[in-house]
């Protein structure tokens, strides 16, 4: 028998217009009604042969999703000793530049202090020197000797200052004030000129890891500037 078009699209599962009955002989026509009408073996076998591939697909596409997963996880647990020495370089780094800005902050925030400490007193100076009833100068002791509370560079004389507070003990505590702000810049500065510009005085020179070192030159220092920096940071935790 003579296969047409209609029965072979019947056989496949497609649709088959009516009009595709038209020509056919009467053996042909029967079996491409059969096949629509899904009572005909070849349907049967066409649906399952479906139904068998999309279970192949799915465990296709789950086996795909597997295999990425496990990819992943193994490039996640096999990372390499570079990277390690990356990523440790990287933290340290970040490490490193957090401890300047705290630094530099509490620098800023101890010469600030003193400055304007400094302003309001000797604004009060002035402006009380100038409606002191008795018309005596803070610029002079008892009017005998001219005093500059501040030398030629802006600086606190402290001789003048030690005479000044002699006469005027209101102001002792004004100025012993002054003098612990400035103090206080004074150990801000210290500590961080200890910080980064070599280890303090009297201090035993720190071993520093190979693993230290070999991170912070994967970030582009030298070996002599990886163990400086090292030992700069571990100044600070003294």
């Amino acid at each position: 028998m003579k296969m047409t078009d209609s029965l072979m699209r019947a056989k496949a599962g497609e649709t088959v217009d009516m009009s595709d009955f038209e020509g056919l002989d009467p053996f042909d026509r029967l079996q491409v009604m059969d096949l629509v009408k899904g009572n005909n073996r070849y349907v049967e076998d066409f649906r399952a042969r479906e139904e068998e591939r999309e279970i192949e697909y799915k465990k296709l596409e789950e086996l795909i999703e597997f295999r990425k997963r496990q990819a992943k996880s193994q490039r996640q647990d096999v990372l390499t000793q570079e990277q390690m020495d990356m990523n440790r370089a990287q933290v340290m780094a970040k490490r490193y530049a957090d401890m300047r800005d705290d630094l530099n902050t509490k620098v800023e925030k101890a010469a600030t202090e003193f400055d304007e400490y400094r302003t309001e007193l000797f604004t009060e100076l002035e402006d009380t020197n100038k409606t002191n009833k008795k018309g005596e100068a803070f610029a002079t002791i008892g009017g005998k000797k001219k005093l500059s509370l501040l030398d030629d560079a802006g600086e606190i004389n402290e001789e003048a200052v030690r005479k000044f507070t002699k006469h005027y003990p209101r102001y002792r505590g004004r100025f012993k004030r002054l003098g612990v702000l400035r103090k206080n810049v004074e150990v801000r500065n210290r500590e961080r000129d200890e910080a980064f510009g070599g280890a303090p005085t009297g201090q035993p020179e720190v071993e520093v890891p190979e693993e230290e070192i070999r991170a912070a030159m994967e970030m582009g220092l030298t070996r002599e500037q990886a163990i400086e920096q090292y030992r700069k940071f571990l100044a600070t935790k003294r």
